[in-house]
């Protein structure tokens, strides 16, 4: 009865693969395009220096500049040489970092600016995801594929067995 075991490991293989692609390649591929993932790493760096700034003259600056050259040998411009846009509140410790992106229409972080986490961002404009999708998608399918045809190969491995111990069965007797 070695059938069951290749069925299973078949069967266990195209599962694996399946939620691999399901999980592992969608993350990997379908991020954000290389412009707005490096400008999101000079969000991160500006806010190190507004953070250490602030902790040591115990206070928010009030625009970026005050960041130079104390705190940042230069201000970086965005990837479509943009100022990246600071907003804070008088009344909030909190602050807002962003970068006026492709359209370079102040949002105020807001619709398709882009901040330092993940939001949504439109793939023809940033190149972020078109591609990625469709490919992402015939991955899904094909693996899907994968998973149905190992599971029928996995059926008839299976059946093949128990055909040929019933064949064995009937012999013996």
């Amino acid at each position: 009865m070695r059938a069951l075991p290749v069925a299973l490991g078949s069967l266990a293989v195209s599962f694996a693969t399946f939620v691999g692609l399901r999980v592992i390649y969608p993350w990997a591929i379908d991020g954000y395009g290389m412009n707005v993932f490096a400008t999101q790493a000079d969000l991160r760096i500006l806010r190190q220096a507004v953070l250490i700034y602030q902790k040591q003259r115990g206070s928010l600056p009030d625009t970026l500049d005050q960041l130079v050259p104390e705190f940042l040998e230069r201000l970086p411009k965005d990837r479509w040489s943009a100022a990246y846009g600071y907003r804070r509140d008088a009344t909030n410790p909190q602050f807002l970092l962003y970068s006026t992106g492709a359209d370079a229409k102040d949002q105020a972080g807001a619709g398709d600016d882009i901040v330092e986490w993940e939001k949504e961002s439109d793939c023809k404009v940033y190149g972020a995801g078109c591609l990625s999708e469709r490919l992402t998608e015939l991955a899904r399918l094909t693996s899907l594929a994968m998973l149905l045809l190992s599971a029928l190969a996995s059926v008839g491995l299976l059946a093949e067995g128990l055909w040929h111990r019933s064949r064995h069965t009937n012999r013996a007797t």
